[in-house]
């Protein structure tokens, strides 16, 4: 066994349920009705587009370009569009010339992060910001320019605010049965959005960590008096409020995500092997399990109307951690394949709008190239062909076209990365790194339908569509069929259908499953009598009626 340092528990730095989807939203998608990871995947390189061209130029190709990129760039399903997740002032006060430098290299977008939102933010176009002091923040960003300069450049802005509530030390944002107080939240969660949407970034990003250990995310929370049941439920609902507001100031926007500590990830085994229990009363093997997040976000994927939301996971910063696979490659490929195969069963059996939301969730690795503040070795910078072997493996693993990359302190410019420059610049470059379409195989059983998929990385949806119509996702179950966790040799997919979740008369059903990727097998038609026929067609990429409904 081989372990390559110890898991960092706080970044390695500190330590009554409504029945249907909701559809949210104002405005029309800005990119059509493509599902968002088109945008990325199919990106054209603007940014060396704008080093020849100049702004204006490049300007009126964001404009033209784009929608015709699908077709330029069909092929590319590489996650190659590099986000920094660091500080807003750092990114604000960056100079044109840092700007073009990262350009240059590469980077894709910028995550300004560090507000509460108890910070003063507002989508009304009427409000005195210089007037305001509680809206200083948004007036920095504004008069710095820095959303204009970089979109110049290629660049994309998100904005990203702390779920920890420095005034509440039981729960993120407010107590979960705090009526008040969730208007409250929701609001200031509109406003951000809103002002974000105001201010031309993409989108918003949530910091799901409790930073000070006070506030949790578990069921039991300190002061808590109502059961688990009642918590998850209001959880849940406490995520279709608050996507509901966020929709309202932002239609149609990208939310990205840090520290959703889901259970059955790679980040819950490597606690569990390395004997972390940081939750009393979990189970040796769920280590993950009393905490509620996967229930507020459950919530949030439920209301329709955003592109894309983007996990992404921080397991992944400087190390696979175990492994037993041989080499370095393929230990970073088996703990990704381990987590995103994990997160897709997961996602499968408990978002209850996960037929709309399998389209628009990306699960993607979360790096961390520079150092961190500790003097252990964790923290260390790594070599560039170290990172160059995770960033291959975080290319062909990442889901919707991009991952994120975290930047710790000061020291946020290009001549920093200037030993990383050549390797983030090949991952930043679009391609395909896979061609290969998942088999499937399906069983008419007496109470459901059933069958097992396989794919050369991982599948990630099991969709169906009967005879009159009816339409869903599969329950996914991963098996691991040679080897273990720490080197999975072979695997599989079960999935199943239940046999009511199909209209009533229903005579077949044609399934077809889809790898993270977006490849889509050939499909397999099952009567209900038992017989199963197959298309001789599997497809790469699919704009088919298999896609989610509402397209």
């Amino acid at each position: 066994m081989h372990a390559t340092g110890a898991i960092p528990t706080v970044k390695a730095v500190y330590s009554s349920r409504p029945s249907g989807p909701m559809r949210v939203g104002r405005a029309s998608n800005r990119w059509g009705n493509k599902d968002v990871s088109t945008h990325l995947e199919n990106r054209p390189n603007l940014r060396r587009v704008a080093r020849l061209a100049g702004p204006v130029v490049l300007a009126a190709l964001v404009l033209v370009a784009l929608p015709g990129a699908h077709r330029a760039q069909a092929a590319a399903n590489t996650a190659h569009e590099i986000t920094f997740w660091t500080s807003a002032d750092r990114v604000a006060s960056l100079t044109d010339a840092q700007l073009d430098a990262f350009a240059d290299m590469g980077v894709g977008a910028f995550m300004m992060h560090g507000q509460f939102l108890t910070d003063g933010w507002t989508d009304d176009p009427d409000v005195n910001l210089n007037r305001e002091g509680k809206y200083a923040l948004q007036r920095q960003i504004r008069d710095s320019r820095i959303v204009q300069r970089a979109a110049a450049r290629g660049i994309d802005l998100y904005l990203g605010f702390y779920a920890l509530n420095p005034r509440n030390d039981s729960t993120p944002y407010a107590d979960w049965f705090d009526d008040e107080g969730w208007a409250r939240t929701a609001e200031k969660m509109g406003g951000l959005a809103g002002a974000a949407r105001m201010l031309g970034f993409r989108g918003i990003a949530i910091d799901q960590e409790l930073y000070g250990g006070k506030a949790h995310w578990i069921w039991n929370y300190p002061g808590n008096t109502h059961t688990e049941a009642e918590v998850r439920a209001m959880a849940k609902q406490r995520g279709r409020q608050a996507m509901t507001a966020i929709l309202d100031g932002f239609p149609r926007l990208e939310i990205g995500i840090y520290n959703f500590m889901q259970t059955d990830s790679w980040n819950e085994f490597i606690y569990e092997k390395s004997g972390n229990r940081p939750y009393a009363g979990a189970p040796s093997t769920d280590t993950f399990r009393p905490r509620v997040d996967l229930d507020f976000w459950d919530g949030m994927t439920s209301v329709e109307g955003y592109s894309a939301i983007r996990q992404w996971n921080f397991v992944f910063a400087k190390s696979w951690h175990y492994g037993e696979a041989p080499g370095d490659a393929l230990r970073w490929e088996n703990a990704m394949r381990a987590d995103v195969s994990n997160t897709a069963e997961l996602l499968s059996k408990e978002f209850e709008n996960w037929d709309y939301a399998a389209a628009r969730y990306h699960s993607s690795p979360f790096t961390w190239i520079n150092a961190g503040p500790l003097e252990v070795p964790y923290d260390d910078a790594r070599p560039p062909s170290y990172v160059r072997t995770q960033l291959t493996a975080v290319r062909k693993f990442g889901m919707g076209g991009g991952f994120a990359n975290y930047h710790h302190g000061g020291g946020l410019t290009p001549s920093w990365y200037a030993p990383y420059a050549a390797v983030i610049r090949d991952t930043a470059t679009p391609g395909n790194v896979d061609a290969t379409a998942p088999t499937l195989h399906a069983t008419a059983g007496a109470g459901q339908i059933h069958g097992r998929a396989h794919d050369n990385l991982a599948v990630w949806v099991v969709r169906w569509r009967d005879n009159l119509g009816g339409r869903g996702v599969a329950q996914l179950d991963f098996k691991i069929t040679e080897g273990d966790m720490l080197y999975i040799k072979d695997w599989q997919m079960d999935w199943s259908i239940p046999r009511q979740a199909l209209t009533d008369g229903a005579s077949s059903v044609t399934v077809r499953a889809v790898d993270i990727k977006r490849n889509i097998s050939a499909p397999r038609v099952v009567r209900l009598d038992g017989a199963v026929a197959a298309s001789a067609t599997a497809h790469r990429r699919s704009h088919s009626r298999f896609h989610v409904k509402g397209r």
